[in-house]
């Protein structure tokens, strides 16, 4: 009987941290469900100035470490930084 052959996967994303970290997850796509219901889906891919995301990431990154409860501060600045990442990625 012949060996499956497979592709190395040394040099590839292993996505499972995402399944592993699904609390983490879920609040990442609540933050980016009511982006949507306010914005609309995937608007910031028209972002003119990016300084709007690393600001909004600082501010709440500062309310979470200040104690603000008032919103998921930790996930909206994780968000943000998201789409920054996301916006490099695209060129913007």
């Amino acid at each position: 009987m012949s060996k499956l052959l497979r592709e190395d996967k040394t040099n590839k994303p292993d996505f499972t941290y995402f399944a592993e970290m699904y609390k983490v997850s879920e609040r990442i796509a609540k933050s980016l469900m009511m982006g949507e219901k306010k914005y609309a889906r995937l608007n910031w891919r028209n972002c003119e100035d990016p300084q709007t995301y690393k600001e909004s990431a600082i501010r709440h990154l500062m309310q979470h470490v200040s104690g603000a409860t008032d919103e998921d501060h930790l996930s909206a600045a994780a968000v943000n930084i998201m789409i920054l990442m996301d916006l490099e990625e695209n060129k913007q």
